[in-house]
């Protein structure tokens, strides 16, 4: 599977923040936010949110109902865990400054 795909994939799926760019979150509200306007509080609830949802990530319980091969599921819950651990260490980073 392509990375545009993954990652259109798991935009369309409960973890979108996951795809965000760099420095920025992606809120229940569809809209990216970058890290530099966020208050502490915000920071830290979202990276509470992203160690609470590590299983469901890593199990691939994020994606929507979309019929993917085994493969092609293996391979984007890889990605996604790569971008996980990505935003986590960004956010981790952000809470250093403070």
């Amino acid at each position: 599977m392509d990375y545009n795909k993954m990652k259109t994939i798991i935009k369309e799926s409960a973890a979108p923040f996951l795809t965000a760019n760099k420095g920025m979150w992606i809120g229940a509200d569809g809209i990216e936010i970058s890290f530099d306007t966020m208050d502490k509080g915000y920071k830290e609830n979202c990276y509470n949110y992203l160690k609470r949802d590590k299983y469901t990530i890593e199990t691939g319980g994020f994606i929507n109902s979309r019929q993917l091969t085994p493969n092609e599921s293996e391979e984007l819950v890889s990605f996604a865990m790569t971008l996980y651990y990505e935003k986590l260490a960004e956010l981790e980073m952000e809470l250093e400054k403070l």
